[in-house]
């Protein structure tokens, strides 16, 4: 079983280890609490938008038979790690291989299609997901992503985005 969760930065992380054992108190998921993070952006979006595009520390997190890759101890600017993400899967799915790296940090994200599996790595940790499975999970997190940002916030800048998430799983 595949699990995706995004979540944004709400309270500065100053100290990963207490952030780790803090988590709500540090950080918002999407997936678990919706309104918190609409509440979040609402209250923030003039010091979050520069040319109607948020600036927007926050990561996610995939679960993969028990063990996670990645966290909340990579957090990046939320909008542009789904786009890298989704251009990586693109290339993938394209050219049977695609990679990149956090917006902000060095992290490498890279992905292998292995024609039923696609091999992901997560910085230094690689695991072999099902094509399907994956393609899918990872399109209905970033529609959810994009589509609060279109829907609830009213950034009709991420649109696009949108549009693009959804014509992903007409690539399998």
């Amino acid at each position: 079983m595949l699990q995706i969760k995004q979540f944004i930065v709400i309270k500065p992380i100053r100290n990963l280890n207490n952030s780790l054992i803090n988590t709500d108190e540090h950080v918002c998921f999407l997936e678990d609490n919706k309104e918190k993070f609409i509440d979040h952006l609402k209250t923030n979006l003039e010091e979050l938008l520069d040319d109607n595009l948020l600036s927007l520390d926050g990561g996610l997190s995939f679960r993969f038979k028990s063990k996670e890759y990645l966290g909340v101890e990579y957090w990046d600017d939320l909008p542009m790690l789904w786009a890298f993400l989704f251009n990586t899967l693109e290339e993938c799915l394209e050219f049977g291989e695609g990679k990149c790296l956090f917006p902000g940090q060095p992290i490498l994200l890279a992905m292998k299609d292995e024609g039923a599996n696609i091999q992901v790595q997560f910085d230094h940790k690689i695991v072999s997901i099902d094509r399907e499975l994956f393609v899918k999970e990872l399109s209905t997190h970033g529609k959810l992503f994009y589509s609060t940002l279109v829907t609830d916030i009213n950034l009709a800048s991420y649109k696009y985005n949108l549009d693009r998430v959804k014509r992903l799983v007409s690539m399998l």
